[in-house]
């Protein structure tokens, strides 16, 4: 309904589109398909998604696409500006456009805006007043009050927010979050959310209180919602980014990508962690992507940037043509897409392993799943076109990294890794009670200092629990 609301508002005139990231494919596909059902569209047309292997959008009719966060990505590094969205980096020009589009196109009813401080209400409520008068000068019939709200302010203003006005203005009330609680304002129907809110903060190491501004809380996320619909139904704009939760090495290399070609620089809304950052520019640098200057190398780092994959998954398929094993690659990646590629009854436990142990390959679990698709593929055609169908998806696993951690892992129970080794590559960990790996397999070390020599060295460390030296590798 929002997105109807946005499309009708103009948010897709003049050729631009309202574009909705989902987290997954599947979330992608299936809420296009409904929304294009709710308006009556066919899908592909006026509302369509992208995913990797699958754009089912028109370039001259979508207006609403619904895309995953790699395709805006990779979007971003055809059209760094996204000339075709309006993305809002900032709140608080946001919350004036927010604003302006519930008056111009909402019906009647007051609009409360919440921001962090008295600078910000200032802000705003100029903004607000001068748009008011350009758009009066149109004849606009209705006309906006903007009122400011804040503890700072004298008593008297304050009290101007609970003057009724007639039918032919409306009040639109730009506060801190002194209006979050205990006091009701008659009229409003409209809440903006800018999602941050101004607290104290003590440093007991300099014995300094400031104020700084934090993600607002879902308690006070949930009061500020409440202020709308006090006396009649109402509606809650909430102008909150996403905080990356997840690696940020692919969209590193992407970026890097963008800045090369057009030298435009990158300002995140909600910025990654710096460690995760810093391991995104350690990984590329480590893959020979980057070099010291932080800067794309050429042409190997070009070219890892431009494919739509994890950078560590794109370094190994361009260098399995130097191996001659491009094709072997391709397969063992499709079948590490599958979660578990082997099927265990409960009943029949002991008869699976017995079955599982003909493709099993001691040194782990790479090689295995080899096997599994090369006896998978002679069986028959129907079988094959659906493993022709897996490799498509190869894209998105994530290659086996070396693990460089004080913490002690095990193999998995399902592995067929069968001997130990001091250095192996893994597809993930998972954390349960233990941290287990998936998908083993054993490598030796001076492969590392022979493949990556940028990277990894040979040396020693002194175990400063035992009265020996052990190898290690750093």
């Amino acid at each position: 309904l929002f997105l109807t609301y946005l499309a009708e508002a103009g948010w897709t005139a003049e050729g631009r589109v309202v574009g909705v990231t989902q987290p997954r494919r599947v979330a992608a596909v299936s809420v296009a398909g409904r929304v294009a059902d709710e308006r009556g569209a066919v899908l592909g047309h006026e509302v369509g998604y992208c995913i990797r292997f699958d754009d089912c959008t028109d370039p001259q009719a979508t207006r609403i696409k619904f895309l995953t966060d790699g395709m805006l990505v990779r979007e971003m590094m055809a059209d760094p500006l996204l000339t075709r969205y309006s993305p809002v980096p900032d709140y608080i020009k946001s919350t004036v456009e927010t604003a302006m589009k519930i008056h111009q196109m909402e019906n009647d009813g007051d609009i409360l805006a919440f921001l962090t401080g008295q600078e910000e209400v200032e802000t705003v409520v100029s903004m607000l007043i001068e748009q008011a008068r350009a758009l009066s000068r149109t004849g606009m019939k209705k006309h906006l009050r903007v009122l400011p709200m804040y503890a700072g302010l004298p008593s008297p203003d304050q009290m101007k927010v609970f003057e009724r006005v007639s039918r032919s203005v409306r009040k639109v009330i730009v506060a801190t979050n002194v209006a979050e609680t205990s006091i009701t304002i008659h009229g409003i129907a409209y809440v903006i959310d800018c999602g941050f809110v101004k607290l104290r903060a003590y440093n007991p190491k300099t014995a300094i209180e400031c104020l700084v501004v934090v993600p607002v809380s879902k308690a006070s996320a949930n009061q500020r919602a409440g202020r709308a619909g006090r006396n009649r139904s109402g509606k809650c704009y909430r102008l909150y980014t996403a905080v990356p939760r997840s690696s940020v090495t692919e969209a590193s290399a992407g970026l890097h990508m963008c800045l090369y070609f057009t030298g435009v620089g990158f300002c995140f809304p909600q910025p990654p962690p710096a460690q995760s950052m810093v391991q995104a520019l350690e990984l590329l640098y480590a893959l020979g992507g980057l070099d010291m200057h932080c800067r794309l190398t050429e042409p190997l780092g070009m070219r890892i940037a431009e494919f739509p994959l994890n950078p560590m998954f794109a370094k190994m398929l361009l260098e399995s043509g130097n191996f001659g094993c491009s094709q072997e690659i391709l397969t063992i990646a499709a079948m590490m897409q599958i979660q578990n590629i082997f099927l265990i009854p409960p009943n029949q436990k002991s008869q699976a392993a017995r079955q599982h142990r003909k493709f099993a390959v001691e040194e782990g679990d790479h090689l295995t799943m080899l096997n599994v698709y090369e006896a998978f593929v002679k069986v028959s055609q129907c079988k094959r076109m659906w493993i022709c169908g897996n490799v498509k998806n190869l894209g998105l696993v994530y290659l086996n990294t070396v693990l460089i951690t004080s913490v002690p892992c095990l193999c998995y129970k399902e592995t067929c890794f069968s001997f130990l080794s001091p250095r192996v590559v893994y597809n993930e960990v998972i954390q349960t009670a233990k941290y287990y790996m998936r998908d083993v397999t054993a490598i030796e070390s001076a492969w590392l200092v022979e493949l990556a020599p940028h990277f990894y060295q040979q040396g020693t460390v002194r175990n400063r629990h035992k009265a020996q030296t052990v190898p290690l590798l750093c």
